[in-house]
């Protein structure tokens, strides 16, 4: 509706919006499976399960790419622009192929590295390309308001947990993964108030955590 009023700004504001809600999403759960993945193997799966730091990051990189990418593509879908069909058949076909070469050498983290570039050399820029020009946000622009700040809080997301992975190092894997998942929501909720929700809204939450406050404090 936005795009057919010709609301470009407002258009821009929808898109940027999910995608820093996407690309926070993937970054803190990211900044979870590389410093307290092993605890969650091992309360899933058991002790021995663990698929190692490697596959991980791997896993999480093109997982965030490919909902960045899909954040963007289905923006893009919602102007009537269907684009996406040839590249996405070809990431399919080089995904299988790349996949039973480097299982072959590198054994699992082959696969994931098959998947990876597969999509780098196909989806991954092509639907953030084609997305971004077909909504007229720039390059520039769409990095300074979306990517940097992202990268940016994910990074302090993955300090945050890297530390408190640390301090609970002697502990059971549940307070470990507990520990550090609490320390990743505290930053996602910063950055969350800060970088996705609109000020109207952020007025919102305050009343109605000023609401409970007052609920529960004596008079």
């Amino acid at each position: 509706h936005l795009w057919q009023a010709g609301n470009l700004r407002q258009v821009h504001r929808l898109v940027e919006r999910n995608c820093r809600l996407g690309l926070l999403i993937m970054l803190c759960s990211a900044a979870l499976g590389v410093t307290a993945g092993k605890s969650l193997f091992n309360l899933w799966l058991g002790k021995g399960n663990f698929v190692g730091h490697s596959v991980l990051a791997l896993f999480f990189i093109y997982e965030t790419l490919e909902a960045h990418s899909y954040i963007l593509s289905t923006s893009s879908r919602a102007t009537n622009d269907e684009a996406f069909g040839i590249s996405s058949v070809l990431a399919g076909v080089l995904k299988l192929a790349l996949a039973a070469i480097f299982v072959r050498r590198f054994g699992l983290i082959g696969i994931a590295l098959g998947t990876m570039l597969a999509l780098l050399l196909t989806n991954h820029w092509y639907m953030v390309y084609r997305g971004l020009n077909r909504l007229q946000l720039p390059l520039r622009a769409y990095a300074n308001g979306v990517a940097i700040p992202c990268i940016g809080w994910s990074m302090a997301a993955l300090g945050v947990a890297w530390l408190t992975s640390s301090a609970l190092a002697g502990a059971p894997d549940a307070v470990k993964l507990f520990g550090t998942a609490a320390s990743i929501g505290i930053v996602f909720t910063l950055a969350l108030v800060l970088l996705v929700l609109s000020p109207h809204e952020r007025q919102r939450v305050r009343g109605k955590f000023a609401q409970l406050g007052a609920r529960f404090m004596p008079s």
